[in-house]
């Protein structure tokens, strides 16, 4: 037997047209005691920012232009994370020395040539965001010296995945304020790790 469906009626529009905004971070501003997950990139919901491991510093660098981010995740094969990539990676001294110390040029370094790997990245596990607000997260990405934190989950099989990342520029939009992240040097290899991390 066939359904029969109705005709759903229109109209036209003499105003004008907006259209719906994430309430999220723009009707409702967040503040430091407010849960760590307001400010969350959720990966669960806004799709991940990747680049091949292969590509070259200019093709990261338009990217996140072109995405408004300043870090993308690297992929490998079957989209295996291999590492991370920072605007500060590309933009700052990082290229300069590996072109001086591989006498290669500009577009000869690769995004893979200046990663963080993963197993280098210092993470944050999702059981412990739960608890947290955004006071927290903007202590430890202070503290850290960094502009990003990676949180990882445990899938059912028991695999560690990313599954958000706190950026402070995007912390600090929705604050309402600049996030002064300067910390404090205590060691030479504390201002090492600052200078080239």
């Amino acid at each position: 037997m066939d359904r029969h469906y109705t005709v759903l009626s229109t109209s036209r529009i003499n105003e004008e047209l907006g259209f719906h905004l994430p309430s999220r971070g723009n009707h409702h501003p967040v503040t430091l005691d407010m849960p760590a997950q307001y400010v969350m990139t959720d990966l669960k919901v806004t799709p991940a920012i990747t680049i091949d491991i292969h590509s070259n510093l200019s093709d990261a660098n338009q990217k996140m232009l072109s995405q408004q981010v300043r870090m993308l995740l690297i992929t490998e094969q079957a989209n295996k994370i291999a590492g991370t990539i920072t605007a500060t990676d590309i933009l700052g001294e990082k290229p300069v020395l590996f072109m001086h110390q591989n006498a290669v040029a500009h577009h000869d370094v690769a995004v893979e040539d200046l990663m963080i790997k993963t197993e280098d990245l210092d993470v944050i596990q999702m059981t412990d965001i739960q608890n947290a607000c955004v006071g927290d997260i903007v202590e430890t990405l202070k503290r850290q010296g960094r502009q990003h934190a990676i949180v990882t989950d445990t899938t059912v099989e028991g695999t560690s995945v990313i599954r958000g990342i706190f950026s402070s520029s995007q912390i600090s939009k929705q604050l309402g304020t600049a996030i002064d992240m300067s910390s404090k040097v205590h060691s030479f290899a504390e201002l090492e790790h600052a200078l080239f991390a």
